[in-house]
């Protein structure tokens, strides 16, 4: 989720990935958002409706963490 350690830590491993991929610059710059943390007993999702009552599709929120591995194999 955004805000955590775990986000810092992988903004922090983009900005090196980045640095070592040539750009000469890369801040990273906090700022301050209002978020809803979801509780573990009750996930947040996303519902896509066509009509009042008929759900076309459900999407289960969830964060994938990437490993700088595969950043730095990335090319453009």
């Amino acid at each position: 989720m955004a805000g955590t350690p775990a986000d810092l830590k992988q903004a922090q491993e983009m900005k090196e990935i980045w640095l070592e991929q040539g750009l000469d610059r890369v801040d990273i710059v906090g700022y301050d958002v209002l978020l809803s943390y979801p509780e573990d007993n009750d996930p947040s999702v996303i519902k896509l409706f066509a009509g009042i009552e008929n759900t076309i599709m459900t999407c289960n929120l969830s964060n994938v963490i990437i490993g700088s591995s595969i950043l730095r194999n990335f090319e453009l």
